[in-house]
């Protein structure tokens, strides 16, 4: 479904599907806080590029600039306010899959707030006093007029005072002259002559020139005066050619000029309160938003939900109708499910059974690799029987070899200490003869003498024969030995492994026959409740 522009200027992505009246009532007061804020803020940062340039160069600046604002706070709004806070959770309860991870929605929706937060601190500490000016505007113009009028009076005064000294010397001389004029004439002059004398008429001829000359200077004094309060009259225009001709310098129009006198007004209380009021504005507008999403009703989440809205189009295709009673149907109802029902619906009804088909799924996949699991353990149980077997048989034969062999070494043992003992004995008989040779005879003697070296000859050879034959029974005995320790170690891991299987045939056959239905119920999970 394509979004059209109504929907996304009225916060609705998805038209009227699943919307409520407490949802439409949600969204509009979403709208309209939306508009406030794109609006100060418009005004505040239009203001500011109408700072920028001269003439209609103001004008495009501070739209372009007003309008990119209010679209960017828009959108950034938008985003905000229809941002699906359940996704990870329907996705869950209502899919069984995990659609997105918490961490990354977390960092989507800090992402989102932190821009708006960035737009919020820039507006509190530059486009925020730009609007004070606006709301100031005609007190700002006020207080540079009044600035420039002081300046303006003040040279008017300095023109004026540059003609009236000359002005006021011409008069004095005028009444000097008149008064001395008038004393001539009485008489009471220099010359001494009653009447129009030649002195009196130079006094008159003078008195005449200074009173042109004076006359001339009220006229230029009145000229000069009304050129300047002509070009006075709008100064800001005529600021420069004020500047070039009088030397005075009046404050310009401009953004620190309107930055001066903004300053000089905060002094003012009411303009501090005024100030600190749009401040406010700005982060209460900023807050009322925040609050207003964390606080949103369940049924705008379910609105903006994209797994409800997702299984809302299936159910208008049908596919939950065998489901759902024939009341509920997407055939019979004419205004379909509320949200809050479908949601139910979803949660209580339909993901229940589809768990308990993958788990009746599962259970027939189970049992059937259980059983050949079973076949493939009774396989190598059978082996490791017939290995078990052949090595108790190979114990039996190596401990009998070590039998043999460990009592062929003891007889060898027995005969070297017979022989040895025969040895001794010969030794003994013979020095018993050297000692009673007198009794015998001489011939009797030395047969006797004769037949006891010949056997202890005899017993020495058999026992340097058995001596030399010892050591290698020994080593006989001592491989036997050994051989007897490894193949018993064989024998006690054949029985381990055996016992092993053993038992986990057992397992498995428990396993089999103890399944049942709601045991596999409870191990897949049972119905997740509702909200």
């Amino acid at each position: 479904m394509m979004l059209t522009l109504p929907q996304y200027r009225g916060f609705r992505p998805y038209g009227d599907r699943l919307l409520i009246p407490s949802a439409a009532f949600w969204l509009l007061s979403a709208q309209a806080m939306t508009l406030v804020m794109a609006c100060a803020e418009a005004a505040a940062w239009g203001y500011l590029g109408f700072q920028f340039g001269e003439g209609w160069v103001r004008l495009v600046v501070g739209t372009l600039t007003s309008s990119t604002i209010a679209v960017l706070v828009w959108t950034i709004s938008v985003s905000i306010f229809t941002t699906d806070r359940s996704l990870t959770e329907h996705g869950r309860l209502i899919l069984g899959m995990e659609l997105c991870s918490l961490k990354s929605r977390q960092l989507r929706d800090l992402f989102l707030f932190g821009l708006r937060v960035s737009i919020l601190v820039v507006s509190l500490t530059i486009a925020a006093p730009y609007l004070t000016q606006l709301v100031f505007q005609r007190d700002i113009q006020q207080y540079i007029a009044s600035q420039a009028d002081e300046a303006i009076h003040a040279e008017r005064r300095s023109i004026s005072a540059r003609y009236d000294t000359s002005i006021s010397e011409r008069t004095e001389a005028i009444n000097d002259k008149h008064s001395e004029y008038e004393r001539d004439v009485a008489g009471r002059g220099s010359s001494g002559r009653f009447g129009l004398g030649p002195v009196a008429l130079a006094i008159s001829q003078r008195l005449t020139s200074l009173e042109k000359e004076r006359s001339s200077l009220v006229a230029e004094k009145q000229n000069a005066l009304f050129q300047f309060d002509a070009i006075a009259h709008d100064w800001a225009s005529n600021r420069e050619r004020l500047a070039s001709v009088y030397n005075l310098d009046l404050p310009p129009l401009s953004t620190l000029e309107r930055w001066k006198a903004l300053e000089t007004l905060r002094e003012r209380p009411e303009i501090r309160s005024t100030d600190l009021a749009i401040r406010t504005l700005f982060g209460f507008v900023f807050l009322s938003v925040l609050l207003l999403k964390l606080f949103e009703p369940s049924s705008v989440r379910l609105y903006l939900s994209e797994v409800l809205q997702q299984e809302f189009e299936r159910y208008l295709a049908g596919t939950f109708d065998p489901a759902l009673p024939i009341s509920e149907r997407s055939t019979t109802s004419q205004t379909g499910l509320s949200p809050q029902r479908l949601f139910e619906f979803l949660v209580r009804v339909w993901m229940p059974a589809r768990r308990l088909e993958h788990a009746q799924v599962d259970l027939k996949a189970l049992s059937s690799a259980a059983c050949h699991n079973l076949a493939i353990l009774e396989s190598i149980r059978n082996k490791t029987q017939e290995e078990l077997l052949m090595a108790r048989a190979d114990f039996e034969n190596q401990r009998f070899t070590a039998d043999e062999v460990n009592t062929t070494l003891i007889e060898l043992q027995s005969a070297i200490a017979m022989v040895t003992a025969d040895v001794n004995e010969f030794r003994r008989e013979r020095s018993e003869l050297e000692v009673l040779g007198s009794i015998l005879d001489d011939k009797s003697r030395l047969e006797f003498r004769s037949l006891l070296d010949m056997k202890r000859s005899q017993a020495e050879r058999a026992l340097q024969e058995l001596n030399a034959a010892l050591p290698m029974e020994t080593e006989r005995f001592h491989r036997a030995d050994v051989a007897l320790k490894e193949v018993a170690e064989r024998l006690g891991n054949k029985e381990v492994e055996f016992a092993e299987l053993e038992r986990r045939i057992k397992q498995v056959h428990e396993a089999l026959l103890s399944s049942s239905d709601e045991e596999w119920r409870s191990a897949v999970g049972g119905a997740p409740q509702t909200r």
